[in-house]
């Protein structure tokens, strides 16, 4: 009895030891258990997916890349805070109104068009509606405050149309059309606009022209060879196109000539 006993436990006991072998053998050859054991243990059996950056990161370093090559910085989005008086710079939007004007000074009457023209000075309305203040642009077009007489406002309206256009001696006479003017046929274009000459006017004639001394508004001097006008402070004189405009905020020496302008204003 008591052998038939002990050969039951030693059977035991050799089948406890090879289930003990098998199962340390199972854990060398790759179960699971031993997988996420090896990775604890050792880094470099981490699947090589998890150690590659994502294609998002990929995509947007290539993308901050390509920005940066255009001058353009992150290639993010970027919120601008608005300011009164302020234009914010957006530099992926492409040229300004007053960048298109300004490649009109440099060449020509083929710019800006009629469009672009009309794009800046809605631009400078509301700009120098809130300064309160007349100022010459960086495209060398002027703006006025938003309460000057309508009279005014049309008479630098005009005035921007032909500010870029080359001088010609005689130009502008002939016709109010032209593609270049002379000194008083630049001022006779842009009173026309406000109704207040019927004709092109010429340097001598302005000298009799409207009321005697300087205007509120608006004052035009003239001699026997030129003539400019200053409109809310701003000089537009043929004189300055060296500048690339015939406006600008400097003041000259008006000694030897005369004085006059549009009654009321």
């Amino acid at each position: 009895m008591l052998v038939p006993l002990l050969g039951a436990l030693a059977a035991l006991v050799v089948a406890a030891g090879a289930f003990l072998v098998l199962r340390n053998k199972s854990e060398e050859v790759g179960s699971p258990h031993a997988t996420y054991r090896d990775s604890l243990v050792n880094p470099k059996a981490l699947p090589a997916a998890a150690t590659k950056p994502s294609s998002a990161r990929t995509d947007q370093a290539k993308i901050d890349a390509e920005a940066r090559a255009l001058g353009l910085g992150a290639g993010h989005p970027r919120a601008v805070e608005p300011q009164a008086g302020v234009v914010a710079d957006d530099s992926s939007s492409g040229p300004t109104a007053e960048q298109l004007a300004a490649q009109g000074a440099k060449h020509g009457p083929s710019a800006p068009t009629a469009t672009q023209l009309q794009q800046e000075l809605r631009q400078l309305k509301r700009s120098v509606g809130i300064s309160g203040h007349p100022r010459v642009t960086s495209a060398g077009l002027a703006a006025v405050p938003s309460g000057v007489p309508a009279a005014v406002r049309s008479i630098v309206d005009a005035a921007n149309k032909i500010a870029l256009l080359p001088y010609r001696y005689g130009g502008g006479h002939a016709s109010f059309r032209d593609n270049a003017y002379d000194c008083s046929a630049s001022v006779s274009y842009a009173l026309a606009a406000a109704g207040l000459v019927k004709e092109p006017l010429d340097s001598t004639a302005f000298m009799r022209w409207g009321a005697p001394g300087r205007g509120k508004y608006v004052t035009i001097y003239a001699n026997a060879g030129h003539a400019f006008m200053f409109v809310d402070g701003l000089r537009f004189d043929t004189g300055n196109l060296g500048g690339g405009t015939r406006w600008t905020d400097a003041t000259r020496n008006v000694g030897g000539f005369v004085a006059r302008h549009p009654p009321g204003l």
